[in-house]
Order: C-alpha cells, then sequence, then structure tokens
C-alpha cells in the first residue's frame, strides 16, 4: 500500500484557480490590444509568468505545506 504524504490544501486550489483566470485574462488581452503595444503586453506576460507564478508558488504551497520545492509536483 502506498502512502500518500501530500494533502490536498485550499492553497493549491487557489494558485490554480488564479494562475488559469490570469492566463485567459491576459492571453484576451494580448489579442485585443492594438500591433503598437501588443510587444510590450507579451513582455509584462512572459515576466508574470517567470516571476509572479513561481513566488505565489512558494508562498502558499511550499511555505505553508513544509515541503521541498524540488519534491513537490502539482500535476
Amino acid at each position: 500500500m502506498t502512502a500518500f504524504l501530500f494533502k490536498p490544501n485550499r492553497n493549491i486550489i487557489l494558485i490554480t484557480i488564479l494562475a488559469f483566470t490570469d492566463l485567459f485574462r491576459r492571453t484576451f488581452m494580448l489579442h485585443t490590444v492594438p500591433l503598437s503595444v501588443k510587444n510590450k503586453i507579451a513582455n509584462g506576460l512572459l515576466a508574470d509568468f517567470v516571476l509572479t507564478f513561481p513566488a505565489l508558488y512558494y508562498f502558499l504551497i511550499v511555505r505553508p505545506l513544509k515541503v521541498s520545492i524540488s519534491g513537490c509536483c502539482l500535476l
């Protein structure tokens, strides 16, 4: 029998909902802006994915659950 050590937490659900909401919102915004500012929006979206999501993951999942960063997998 395999023990499942990672208990589901509402923080996991919260960060998943926030991530998908932000992804769809910014993707929609990227396709509705004029071509002159599309590059700036794309750079902001990239910075958001590279900086914000890992920081939220750390502060909402890793620290409260006291798991290692490499040992926890959402997928």
